[in-house]
C-alpha cells in the first residue's frame, strides 16, 4: 500500500475510498428488487420439483419401534459405573455396528453393499422420550423397507442380550464373592463390639455418657450455689464482727428519777380540789392555792431541761450483743458445713470428669467399630439386591430393550427427502438472487447518496435534488432552496464579487438547469449575479459577449455590457484555450473587473476531461467549486480523479450536488 500526498490510501493505484458503500443505500437497492428474491426462488423451486417428480426414484420408508424399560435402569442405579446400563445415545450407535449390518445383509440376501445399507437406515430417538428408539429403513419397495427395519431390530437385540449375559456372569461371580467376604467381616466386627462393651463393663456407652453428663451438670449447679452461699456467709460474719466490736457486755437495764415539786403539785392540786368543793374560785383560799400551784409549775418548767439524777439504776447483760453473738455462732457453723460440702462436690466433679474422659475415648473407638459395621451392612444390603437381580436375569435372559411395534410395509412413498431437495433448490435460488443483486450493486460505481459525496469523494455535501417528475413542485423547490442556502453560506465572502464554478465529469448532469434555478432564488434577494456559460462556438452577433479576450488579452470590459444579454456572458472552448491555457492570475484579474458591479459570478464549466488543467485553474480562482453529479450516472472513478486533481491544485473550497435522485433514495441523500 502506498500513501498519496493528501494521506488517502491507495491500493494498486486505486483509491480504496471507492470501495466504501452506504449500507443503508445498499439494502434499499436490494429491497427495490425484492421481487427478484421471490421470483427466482420460485423458479428454481419449480425446476427442482419437476426434476424430482420426473427423474427422482421413489423411496419407501418403514419404522420399527424399540422400547427401553426404565425399571431395570432404576434397579441397577446403585451398581458400580462399570456395570451401569448403557446410555441411550450409545445404544443408538450400537444398533448399526458393522457386525449387525452384515448379518442383516446375509439373512435377507440383499444385493447391496455395507455403505449403501448405512445410507438406507437411520436410528432416531423421540425428543420428549429417549426410551422410544426408532429404526428407520428406506428401500425401493415397501416390503424390503419393512424387512430391513425388522431384521436390524432382531439382530441388534440378539447381540445386545448376548453381550449383557456375558458380562453378567462375571459380575455375578464378583458380587457373590464380595457378599461372602462382607458377611465374614460383619461377624468379626459384631464380636469385636460385644467384647469391647464387656471389657469396660458398659451396657451402652451413649447412655452412660448421657447419665454422667446430666449428673455432672447437677453437681456443678450445686457447687455454684454452695459457693454463692459461702460468699454470703463470709460477708454476713464480717458485718456481725464489725457490729459487736464496740458493744459492752453489761448495760443499764432501767433507772428511776423522782421530783419533790411534782409531789407537792399533786398534793396542792388535791387540796385545791377539796376547796373548790366548798368555795368558789373567788374565795381567797382558793385563789391562794391556785397561785402556789402556778408558781410550782413555773419552777418545774425551768428545770425541765436539766439532767436529773436518777434515784434508782439497774444493770444487766447486753441483749443485742448476745443476739449478734448467737447469729455469729450459727453463721460460722453453717459456713463450716458449706465449706465441707464444696470440697466434696469438687472431688465428685473431678472424678466424673475423669470418667467422662475415659468414656469419650471409649466412644471414639466404639463409634469407629460401629461405623464400619453399619457401612458394611449397607453395602451387603445393596449387594444382596444386585445379586438377586442378576440371578433373575441369568435365569430368564431378560433384556431392558424390547420391540414395541414391528415395521409394516408403508402405503405411500416417503416425501421427506423430496421436500428437502426442493427446499435446497429454492434456497439456492434465493441465495443466487441475493448474491446477484449484491454483486450488481457493489459493482455499480456510480454516485447514489450523501455517503458517496462525503466519504468517497471527501468533499462538502451541498444537497440533493429529486427527480422533478416524482415529487411535488413544492418539494422540488424546497430542495433547491436548501442547496442554495448551503452554497451561499459555504461560499460566503466579506467583500468583492464571489466566484462560484459549476462543473461535472460527464455531460447532461443538469448543472445548467440548477444554475438557472439558483439565479431565480438569488434575484428576489437583490443579489446581482453574472452568469458565464461555457460553449464550443458562438454566432457572429453574440461574439461580443464572449469573455476569452478579456481573460487572455486583458482587454478592458464594460461592466454594464452583460446587461444587454440579461447578465449572461460566454466562455468559448476554442483551440486557443488548449494551446495557451490561462493561469490563475488571468482569472483573478478578469473577475476583479466586476467588483462593485456584481455580488456573484456563476461560471458553468465544461466537462473535466475536456481540459483538466484549465478546469483546475478556474476552480483554483473560485471561492467555491461545485461538482454537479447525476444520480446513478456519474462515475465515482472519474469524480475521484477530478477531486484529487483539484485538491492538488489548491482549490479553496469544493462542494458536491447530487442531482436527479429517485424519490425512494432522495430522503436518504438529503
Amino acid at each position: 500500500m502506498e500513501i498519496r500526498d493528501d494521506s488517502e490510501p491507495v491500493l494498486g493505484g486505486i483509491d480504496t475510498n471507492l470501495f466504501k458503500y452506504d449500507l443503508q443505500i445498499l439494502m434499499l437497492a436490494v429491497w427495490k428488487r425484492f421481487y427478484l428474491l421471490l421470483i427466482i426462488p420460485l423458479i428454481t423451486g419449480f425446476l427442482t420439483f419437476s426434476y424430482v417428480a420426473v427423474f427422482q426414484q421413489k423411496s419407501w420408508t418403514a419404522r420399527c419401534l424399540l422400547f427401553r424399560h426404565t425399571n431395570i435402569e432404576r434397579l441397577q442405579s446403585d451398581m458400580p459405573n462399570l456395570y451401569k446400563p448403557v446410555e441411550t445415545k450409545v445404544i443408538t450407535e450400537m444398533i448399526r455396528i458393522r457386525k449387525n449390518m452384515r448379518e442383516v445383509i446375509t439373512r435377507l440376501k440383499l444385493r447391496t453393499s455395507l455403505a449403501s445399507l448405512y445410507a438406507q437406515t437411520a436410528v432416531e430417538t423421540q425428543e420428549d422420550n429417549e426410551n422410544i428408539i426408532n429404526i428407520v429403513a428406506s428401500s425401493d419397495t415397501p416390503r424390503e423397507a419393512a424387512a430391513i427395519a425388522n431384521m436390524l431390530a432382531d439382530v441388534f437385540i440378539e447381540d445386545y442380550v448376548e453381550n449383557q449375559n456375558t458380562s453378567v456372569h462375571k459380575i455375578y461371580k464378583y458380587y457373590t464373592e464380595s457378599k461372602i467376604n462382607l458377611s465374614q467381616k460383619i461377624k468379626a466386627l459384631e464380636a469385636q463390639q460385644e467384647e469391647y462393651l464387656k471389657r469396660f463393663n458398659v451396657i451402652s456407652i451413649t447412655t452412660e455418657t448421657e447419665g454422667k453428663f446430666k449428673l455432672m451438670n447437677e453437681l456443678e449447679l450445686n457447687l455454684v450455689k454452695a459457693k454463692m452461699l459461702e460468699s454470703a456467709l463470709r460477708t454476713s460474719i464480717g458485718n456481725l464482727d464489725n457490729n459487736i466490736k464496740d458493744m459492752k457486755e453489761d448495760v443499764q437495764l432501767n433507772y428511776t428519777v423522782t421530783s419533790t415539786d411534782n409531789s407537792e403539785i399533786e398534793v396542792m392540786q388535791g387540796v385545791l380540789y377539796k376547796l373548790r368543793q366548798r368555795y368558789t374560785d373567788d374565795n381567797p383560799k382558793v385563789q391562794k392555792q391556785m397561785a402556789e400551784i402556778e408558781y410550782l409549775k413555773d419552777k418545774l418548767g425551768k428545770v425541765k431541761e436539766e439532767k436529773r439524777t436518777p434515784s434508782t439504776v439497774t444493770y444487766g447483760g447486753n441483749i443485742v450483743r448476745q443476739a449478734i453473738q448467737e447469729q455469729q455462732f450459727k453463721a460460722q457453723a453453717e459456713l463450716k458445713g458449706v465449706t465441707q460440702n464444696i470440697g466434696q462436690l469438687e472431688v465428685t466433679i473431678n472424678k466424673l470428669k475423669g470418667e467422662l474422659t475415659q468414656l469419650s475415648r471409649m466412644e471414639s473407638d466404639f463409634l469407629e467399630i460401629k461405623r464400619q459395621l453399619d457401612l458394611n451392612r449397607d453395602l451387603l444390603k445393596k449387594i444382596d439386591g444386585t445379586v438377586s437381580m442378576m440371578k433373575f436375569a441369568l435365569n430368564t435372559n431378560v433384556s431392558d430393550i424390547t420391540i414395541l411395534e414391528r415395521a409394516e410395509p408403508p402405503s405411500s412413498p416417503s416425501v421427506k427427502k423430496r421436500r428437502f431437495i426442493i427446499f435446497v433448490g429454492s434456497l439456492a435460488g434465493f441465495l443466487l438472487a441475493l448474491g446477484g443483486l449484491l454483486i450488481m450493486e457493489l459493482m455499480d460505481f456510480s454516485v447514489k447518496s450523501r455517503f458517496d459525496i462525503e466519504n468517497v469523494l471527501k468533499i462538502k455535501m451541498l444537497g440533493s435534488l429529486p427527480m422533478i417528475n416524482q415529487v411535488t413542485l413544492q418539494s422540488f423547490y424546497s430542495a433547491i432552496q436548501v442547496v442554495y442556502k448551503r452554497i451561499a453560506e459555504y461560499a460566503d465572502k466579506p467583500s468583492d464579487v464571489t466566484l462560484i464554478t459549476f462543473g461535472d465529469v460527464e455531460s447532461k448532469s443538469g448543472k445548467t438547469f440548477f444554475i438557472k434555478k439558483c439565479i431565480d432564488l438569488f434575484g428576489p434577494q437583490d443579489k446581482k449575479i453574472l452568469y458565464i456559460s461555457t460553449v464550443n462556438e458562438l454566432s457572429r452577433n453574440m461574439t461580443k459577449f464572449a469573455v476569452n479576450d478579456y481573460i487572455y488579452k486583458d482587454e478592458v470590459i464594460n461592466p454594464n455590457m452583460p446587461l444587454e444579454n440579461a447578465h449572461r456572458l460566454y466562455f468559448v472552448m476554442d483551440d486557443y484555450t488548449y494551446i495557451a491555457p490561462a493561469d490563475k492570475a488571468m482569472i483573478d484579474k478578469f473577475i476583479a473587473k466586476f467588483n462593485g458591479h456584481y455580488d456573484y459570478i456563476f461560471w458553468e464549466l465544461f466537462e473535466f476531461n475536456k481540459n483538466e488543467q484549465l478546469f483546475a485553474t478556474i476552480c483554483q480562482a473560485a471561492d467555491l467549486a461545485v461538482l454537479v453529479t447525476m444520480f446513478k450516472r456519474s462515475n465515482k472513478f472519474k469524480l475521484v480523479k477530478c477531486v484529487n486533481f483539484l485538491k492538488e491544485h489548491d482549490c479553496k473550497k469544493l462542494g458536491g450536488i447530487l442531482n436527479n435522485v429517485e424519490k425512494s433514495y432522495f430522503i436518504r441523500s438529503v
